[in-house]
């Protein structure tokens, strides 16, 4: 009588089947991470205009009492708003000196210094903060930016992902949209 031994080990098929189980489980969960990634360093813009806003206002406050504020890091001088890197492109400073900005994220405060000359008196004379959601690497990073900053309540009309968002700080410390 002849004896068969029989080996262990899983067959092709189990293998197969093992593997497309991790492929569809990996299909779910790596957009996921991508959107969390995406929404965390939106929210992280949303926070640092957030920043910018309170520090315009205190810096337009201080104008009026005669002060001048420095907003914004340049060489040497550390601004009022620090010199952390943007968190949507970490290559870039978050903040920087001027109307327009390059990278997704970025959030560009124009004049800086803020100075008793430069509020003057009423709503004539206005300081503006651009937050970058137009040069954004991904359509998600995009429109979490522009969601994030609407909801930190900067007017109806930052909806639309793909534009800059301005706000204005007026001489009297009035922030439009609001």
């Amino acid at each position: 009588m002849q004896t068969h031994k029989t080996e262990a080990g899983f067959t092709l098929i189990e293998l197969m089947i093992v593997i497309a189980i991790i492929g569809i489980l990996a299909a779910i969960a790596i957009p996921q991470y991508e959107k969390y990634i995406a929404t965390t360093k939106a929210q992280d813009v949303a926070q640092n205009a957030h920043q910018a806003v309170t520090a315009v206002v205190s810096a337009v406050a201080a104008a009026q009492a005669g002060q001048t504020t420095q907003l914004v890091t340049t060489g040497t001088v550390t601004g009022a708003l620090g010199n952390q890197n943007d968190p949507a492109d970490t290559a870039v400073p978050a903040y920087i000196d001027g109307s327009s900005t390059t990278d997704c994220g970025q959030i560009a405060v124009s004049p800086d210094p803020i100075t008793p000359a430069s509020v003057g008196s009423g709503t004539n004379n206005q300081t503006q903060i651009v937050i970058n959601d137009a040069d954004c690497t991904s359509a998600t990073l995009q429109s979490d930016v522009a969601a994030a900053v609407s909801a930190e309540g900067y007017g109806p009309s930052f909806g639309a992902a793909g534009s800059n968002i301005t706000i204005y700080v007026t001489g009297n410390g009035q922030i439009s949209p609001s």
